[in-house]
């Protein structure tokens, strides 16, 4: 079996695991819903959502199935709604109702490049759901928002990078992982080596600058700690990859270019 072919059946494999857990999960909140149980309806759902994610971000963007997707969209608008609104969960009950042959019954075909694929963008994203990040990136906005508001600010140069520097946060706080990573490096690059010198010679500014630094170093922790999460996994990804790829000894050849009695010609078995 060739290393493609085996990549081919590990990637499968780990599709087939997170399709799995997606139905169960899916079953538990249909019945959750359909017995009109309060309680237990907005956990299930919150747990589907975090499922149909997990599936889909191995998933190539051409390999994800319509219902898939729009699982995950009335998910989002069912939880965006507001607790104790009459038939909060209805959309999800009909989109099952409509889909549950489909979704149960569905087959994964993924070609050989498909299971090399795996989406670093919605992987982060979810990790970035779990933290702070965006929350402190509104407060470093909000912050900045503030000294432009001050009066205190007599450069044009400063007023006008100022509004640049907010304007490129606040469209990429919540971008990919690249354009966030760009747009906080341009923001620390602006603050280091000019913001910060500047607000320091305005005494009146100087709490603000105090609360922005230090909610900078909060940032820089988050967004580090997110990048860490990401890049574990991804590792774990990887070596399971490795190990289900681990070959024995291929052909060997001895000192006189003759074929090695002990070496091996075949790889391993997956278990």
């Amino acid at each position: 079996m060739s290393r493609k072919t085996d990549g081919v059946d590990f990637y499968l494999s780990a599709v087939n695991e997170r399709f799995s857990v997606l139905t169960s999960a899916i079953t538990k909140l249909y019945s959750a819903i359909a017995e009109n149980n309060p309680d237990n309806q907005e956990k299930l759902a919150q747990i589907t959502l975090s499922d149909a994610k997990h599936l889909n971000e191995i998933l190539p963007q051409a390999s994800r199935p319509s219902w898939l997707n729009a699982l995950i969209g009335t998910l989002q608008n069912c939880l965006r709604a507001k607790k104790g609104t009459p038939n909060r969960f209805l959309p999800i009950l009909e989109l099952l109702l409509n889909n549950k042959k489909t979704i149960y019954d569905y087959k994964w075909v993924l070609d050989e490049e498909d299971a090399f694929l795996f989406d670093c963008d919605s992987i982060f994203e979810r990790y970035k759901a779990e933290s702070n990040l965006e929350q402190l990136l509104e407060q470093i906005i909000a912050l900045l928002e503030k000294i432009m508001e001050s009066g205190e600010i007599d450069s044009i140069t400063i007023m006008n990078s100022l509004e640049r520097v907010i304007s490129t946060l606040k469209k990429n706080k919540s971008g990919s992982a690249f354009s966030l990573q760009t747009a906080w490096n341009f923001f620390k690059h602006f603050f280091a080596s000019y913001l910060k010198k500047y607000l320091s010679d305005i005494p009146v500014l100087g709490d603000i600058l105090t609360a922005l630094v230090e909610t900078i170093e909060h940032t820089d922790t988050e967004l580090q700690g997110i990048q860490n999460k990401v890049n574990a996994e991804l590792k774990t990804i990887s070596e399971n990859e490795i190990k289900n790829f681990e070959a024995k000894p291929f052909i060997g050849y001895n000192s006189e270019g003759r074929l090695d009695d002990n070496s091996q010609t075949s790889f391993s078995q997956k278990a």
